[in-house]
């Protein structure tokens, strides 16, 4: 009985200690992420008051050690790159905001505007070609978007379901292989979609 006792005893303190490790690591988590977040605050003001290289910095180290990326982010290093001429990764970056937020994002107004002042820079710069971009890219290889509550648009098929490719017969129309048929994906599929690891479902 006295072994039972004291074998119980030490469960519980195990157990105990156990959990106090648990809770200091999310605490220590919360506190570097809120580190980080208030980083990508400078990152904006900075952006604000014209230092691009700068801000650039500090976007930049924000994505590269936070777990989940904000979708505040993704716009922030968008408009930066249009100021630093950057622009066919601003037209990545601004895209990716309004995939994620559509045109109810806090910043989905200005968003469009910039993403079409990018395209309008980059043909110019291309000497007047532009070729859009097409399917994902290799922005977030290990990061976490936040998509909030909501459905994401494919940036495959562009939210419509279908992908149109030009034949020698006029177009052809296939579903999505990606997304459900109107165009959209959680947010775990549209995270998978963006690391190049999410198969095809048909």
């Amino acid at each position: 009985m006295p072994r039972i006792f004291f074998l119980s005893i030490f469960l519980l303190s195990f157990l105990a200690a156990y959990s106090q490790e648990i809770d200091l690591n999310e605490q220590y988590a919360n506190i570097q992420r809120a580190a980080l977040l208030k980083e990508m605050d400078l990152g904006e003001t900075l952006m604000e008051t014209g230092k691009y290289k700068e801000a650039d910095e500090k976007f930049r180290n924000v994505l590269k050690n936070i777990d989940v990326v904000p979708a505040n982010l993704t716009f922030f290093i968008g408009k930066n790159s249009y100021y630093l001429e950057e622009f066919k990764q601003s037209i990545n970056w601004l895209s990716k905001y309004l995939e994620l937020k559509g045109t109810n994002g806090t910043f989905s107004d200005e968003c469009s505007k910039l993403l079409k002042e990018s395209e309008i820079k980059l043909i110019e710069s291309n000497g007047g070609t532009y070729e859009p971009h097409e399917g994902t890219d290799t922005l977030f290889t290990h990061n976490y978007v936040d998509c909030g509550n909501n459905k994401v648009k494919c940036p495959v098929c562009k939210g419509m379901g279908v992908i149109i490719q030009k034949g020698v017969l006029g177009d052809q129309y296939k579903s999505c292989p990606y997304s459900d048929s109107q165009g959209l994906l959680t947010c775990d599929e549209y995270n998978l979609l963006l690391q190049g690891k999410l198969s095809p479902k048909n």
